[in-house]
């Protein structure tokens, strides 16, 4: 990806799984995706956007934890590590929401 503008899009365009905050306790609704689900070059923008939110994210409590988030349209995206996996989670809320 040669742009923020592409990663931004990238992000955009990914097909996301929704928590909903009444099925699971302590967690506020978001969306996310898991590394583990992608490889190749749509592995390899996944890390991109990963390094993206690290150099350009400002730090926010979210559910407790700290993380770096960035905004981007109507979503804040962040990195946590998987509950399921080895491979990390990229997560988004609605800016309405968190």
């Amino acid at each position: 990806m040669d742009t923020d503008d592409d990663l931004h899009e990238w992000a955009e365009s990914l097909s996301w799984n929704h928590i909903d905050e009444d099925d699971y306790e302590g967690i506020d609704e978001h969306e996310y995706v898991v590394s583990d689900w992608y490889d190749g070059e749509d592995l390899e923008i996944f890390h991109q956007f990963r390094k993206y939110i690290e150099q350009n994210g400002e730090s926010e409590i979210y559910n407790g934890n700290e993380f770096k988030k960035v905004e981007i349209n109507d979503y804040k995206y962040w990195i946590t590590s998987s509950y399921y996996s080895d491979g990390l989670c990229l997560n988004r809320s609605n800016v309405g929401i968190d």
